[in-house]
C-alpha cells in the first residue's frame, strides 16, 4: 500500500541519492518501502510532511494519509505486542531470579528491617528521614509537623514563584499570559527578588541548623544550601559589577527541590533504584552493549552515506553514540540509511528497543506502586443507617461483629463448639478502598432519584438490579441524543469549511450546489436546536436548578445558546465563518460561537460519564498525583534551564528553540516525552 500510494509522489524522492540521473524514489518498490513502513508501525513518522503534499493528485493524497491513519489507529497497537515480548520476558525472568535469591537468603528480604509502626503518622513521607529521625522530636520539628501543610504551601510559593520570575527575566520583554499583561522583568528586578528569596531560605537554614542539629539530614542540607547560596553570590556580583554569569543565575531552579522534604517524590525514586537493582542492572548492561555495538556498526555503514547530514551524524563513533541513544529509545529523526543501515535499524526496532525500554517501564510502574503505598486510596463513606419502621425500631437487627463466631452471635443457631484447639489463622483484613465502581452510588444526580422521568435520562446511574427495571424508552432516547450530538459536531465541522462561506459560494465554480448545502445545514441546525432545547428542559425538570450548578449543565446551556445564535442565515454564516478580528466586546460572542457549538460533543458526558469518572480518579489518588506532578515539574524545569544555559548562544534552530526559558519549556517537555524533532545540539 505504501508503494502504490507513493511511488509517483514527487515529495518522497531522496534528492541526495540519484539513479540514472534522477532522484531516487524512496517508495519505488516493496523492499524499499518496508523500512519506512516499519518506522511508522513503531510510532515514528520522519516523512510525515511528504504524505498528501502538493504535487499529488487529490485522490492519491487522500489515499496516502488514509494509510497513515489506519496504521496509527490499528497497526501500531497490534505491532507493539511482538516488539515488547522480549522485554517483558526479560522482566519476568529478572523478577523470578530476585525471588529465588531471596528464598535462598542471598538477598535480604524487605521484611528483615520493618519500618516503625508510627512511620505513616510522620509528616514527611521520606522513608530515610523517618527512620533516622530521633524518637523525641524537638520543638522545631513538632511545630513543623503541626503546620506541615502551611510549610509546604509557603515553600512551593517561594521556590516556584521565584523560578517563574527568572523565566520571565530570560524572556527579556513584555508579554501576556492568558490575557494578563506581564511587564518586562529587568535584571535589577530579578536580582532583588532572587536576593529576598535567598535571605528567607538562609534564615530557614540557620533555624534548622540551630534547632535540629544532628537530625538534619545531609541530603536536605545540600538542597537548602543550594536554595540560597547561588542567589547571594549572583546578587553580590550583580550589584558590585553590574552582571552575573547566566549559569549562576540559572542555579535558582534548584529551589524547586525544596518541597521534596514534605512530598518525598525523589526519595521514592531512590528506593526504586535499590529495590529493582537486579532488573535495572541486567537491562542497563544489555542496553549499553547494544548501544556501543550498533553505534560502531552504523559508523562503518553510514560514514559514506550520500546524505550529507547522515555523513556528519555518523562521522565518528562518538557522534554515532549520540544518534543511537536516540534511536534505541524509539526515536528516528533520520531515516535515509543505506541498505545495511536499514537492516541494522530493523533489528533495533524488533529486538533492542524492547530491551532498552525495560528500565523506563520498570521505573514508571515501581514509582506508581510506591506512591500508591504511601498514599492509599481514600476510604469509602460510612454506609447509610438502616431505615426505621413506623414504631421507630430498625428494619433489621445489626449484623454481629466479624470477630464473633457463629455460635457466639446472639440469636443465631450454630453447631456445637468442638474441643478447644489452636485458632485457625485468619487472613489479614484488607483495607477498605473507595474504588471507582463504588463511586457510581455516590453521584450527586442520585439525590433526585425520586423525580419524575429520572429513569428516562439517568438509568445508567442506577444499580444493576434497578437498571433491569428501567423503561425501555431510555435506550431509545440515549441512541437518539447521542446520534444528534455526533451529527451536530459533524455539521459544525463541515459547515465551517471556507468554501461554504456565502461569499465564496457566490463566486465558486467548484461547488455547484453550495447554496443548497448551506440550506441543508441550516435546516438541520434548526431541528437540532429544537431537540437540544427539549432535552435541556427535561434535565432541568428532573434535576431542578442543581443541573445549572453543575459543569455539564453549563456546557449544555452555552452550547445551546450557540446553536440558537446560528438559526438565521446571516448569523449562521457569521458564526461558522468568524474573521477573528474583534473590534469590540460585542464581537467576542460571535468569535466564540464556533468553539461553543463544538462543546456540544461534551454532552456525551450526560449518557457516558467519562469526565466525572476522571474526576473521581483525581479525587481518589489526589495525593499520589500531586507527588508525581511535582517530580515531573521539577525535572522539566531543571532540564529546560540546563538546555537554555548551554544552547542559548548556539545559533541555528536549537538556539532559537532555547533563546529563553519560556520558549524552551515546550521543547524541553517534548524531549522528556521521548521525541527529538531537533538534534543539532553543540
Amino acid at each position: 500500500l505504501y508503494m502504490v500510494a507513493n511511488r509517483s509522489n514527487p515529495e518522497s524522492e531522496w534528492e541526495a541519492a540519484a539513479y540514472q540521473g534522477q532522484a531516487w524514489q524512496r517508495f519505488e518498490s516493496i523492499p524499499a518501502s518496508m523500512f519506512f513502513t516499519l518506522l511508522n508501525l513503531c510510532k515514528e513518522h520522519p516523512l510525515a510532511d511528504v504524505f498528501g503534499a502538493e504535487g499529488n493528485p487529490e485522490a492519491m493524497a487522500f489515499f496516502q494519509r488514509m494509510i497513515i491513519i489506519v496504521v496509527c489507529i490499528v497497526g501500531v497497537p497490534v505491532f507493539g505486542v511482538p516488539t515488547g515480548i522480549l522485554g517483558a520476558s526479560l522482566m519476568k525472568h529478572c523478577h523470578k531470579e530476585v525471588e529465588r535469591m531471596k528464598a535462598e537468603k542471598m538477598l535480604p528480604r524487605s521484611e528483615a528491617n520493618p519500618a516503625p509502626e508510627n512511620l505513616e503518622s510522620l509528616t514527611t513521607p521520606d522513608m530515610m528521614e523517618a527512620l533516622e529521625r530521633p524518637p523525641a522530636p524537638n520543638g522545631f520539628q513538632r511545630m513543623e509537623a503541626k503546620k506541615a501543610t502551611e510549610c509546604l504551601v509557603a515553600t512551593m510559593v517561594l521556590s516556584f514563584g521565584s523560578t517563574f520570575v527568572y523565566f520571565f527575566y530570560t524572556y527579556g520583554e513584555e508579554t501576556r499570559v492568558a490575557f494578563i499583561p506581564i511587564p518586562e522583568v529587568t535584571g535589577k528586578t530579578w536580582e532583588v527578588v532572587d536576593l529576598i528569596t535567598s535571605v528567607i531560605f538562609l534564615s530557614e537554614f540557620a533555624a534548622r541548623l540551630i534547632f535540629t542539629r544532628r537530625s538534619y539530614l545531609p541530603i536536605y542540607m545540600v538542597i537548602d544550601v543550594l536554595s540560597w547560596l547561588p542567589g547571594l553570590c549572583s546578587g553580590a556580583l550583580w550589584f558590585s559589577k553590574g552582571s552575573a554569569p547566566a549559569w549562576l543565575q540559572g542555579l535558582c531552579v534548584l529551589r524547586v527541590l525544596k518541597p521534596e522534604r514534605y512530598l518525598g517524590a525523589f526519595a521514592s525514586m531512590l528506593s526504586i533504584l535499590a529495590e529493582n537493582g537486579a532488573i535495572l542492572k541486567a537491562t542497563a548492561l544489555v542496553s549499553f552493549l547494544v548501544w556501543v555495538l550498533v553505534s560502531s556498526m552504523l559508523y562503518f555503514t553510514e560514514r559514506h552515506n550520500p546524505d550529507e547530514e547522515l555523513q556528519e551524524v555518523y562521522a565518528s563513533v562518538p557522534r554515532a553514540l549520540w544518534a543511537e541513544i536516540v534511536n534505541l529509545h524509539g526515536e528516528w529523526p533520520w531515516c535515509d540509511y543505506t541498505w545495511q543501515g536499514k537492516a541494522i535499524g530493523t533489528f533495533l526496532n524488533f529486538m533492542s528497543i524492547g530491551i532498552c525500554m525495560v528500565p523506563v517501564v520498570v521505573f514508571s510502574d515501581a514509582f506508581m506502586s510506591k506512591v500508591e503505598e504511601a498514599h492509599a486510596a481514600k476510604p469509602a463513606a460510612s454506609p447509610a443507617p438502616l431505615p426505621a419502621l413506623e414504631d421507630g425500631a430498625p428494619s433489621a437487627p445489626p449484623a454481629p461483629p466479624a470477630e464473633l463466631e457463629a455460635s457466639e452471635a446472639p440469636g443465631l443457631a450454630g453447631p456445637p463448639a468442638g474441643p478447644a484447639g489452636p485458632p485457625e489463622p485468619q487472613p489479614p483484613a484488607s483495607p477498605e478502598v473507595f474504588r471507582i465502581g463504588d463511586l457510581a452510588a455516590h453521584r450527586w444526580q442520585l439525590h433526585y432519584k425520586g423525580s419524575s422521568g429520572f429513569g428516562l435520562l439517568y438509568s445508567h446511574f442506577l444499580s444493576e438490579k434497578e437498571r433491569k427495571s428501567a423503561p425501555q424508552l431510555y435506550h431509545l432516547l440515549r441512541f437518539i441524543s447521542t446520534s444528534f450530538i455526533l451529527f451536530a459536531t459533524f455539521n459544525t465541522v463541515m459547515n465551517s469549511l471556507p468554501s461554504l462561506k456565502l461569499e465564496e459560494c457566490e463566486q465558486s465554480t467548484k461547488w455547484q450546489r453550495c447554496e443548497e448545502i448551506n440550506q441543508f445545514f441550516l435546516g438541520a441546525d434548526i431541528v437540532l436546536t429544537l431537540c437540544f432545547f427539549l432535552e435541556f428542559v427535561a434535565r432541568m425538570v428532573v434535576l431542578r436548578w442543581s443541573y445549572l450548578a453543575s459543569f455539564i449543565g453549563w456546557v449544555d446551556l452555552i452550547s445551546l445558546l450557540a446553536f440558537i445564535e446560528t438559526c438565521t442565515p446571516t448569523r449562521h454564516d457569521q458564526g461558522l465563518h468568524p474573521d477573528y478580528q474583534m473590534k469590540g466586546w460585542s464581537d467576542v460572542w460571535v468569535d466564540l460561537v464556533l468553539p461553543c457549538r463544538l462543546m456540544r460533543l461534551m454532552m456525551l458526558e450526560s449518557w457516558t460519564p467519562a469526565i466525572q469518572s476522571l474526576c473521581d480518579v483525581v479525587w481518589i489518588r489526589g495525593a499520589a498525583l500531586r507527588r508525581a506532578c511535582y517530580a515531573l515539574l521539577s525535572v522539566w524545569y531543571m532540564f529546560t534551564v540546563c538546555l537554555y544555559v548551554l544552547e542559548k548562544d548556539s545559533g541555528g534552530e536549537v538556539g532559537e528553540r532555547f533563546e529563553n526559558v519560556l520558549v524552551g519549556l515546550p521543547h524541553g517537555l517534548i524531549h522528556l516525552t521521548g521525541d527529538y524533532p531537533c538534534t543539532d545540539y553543540r
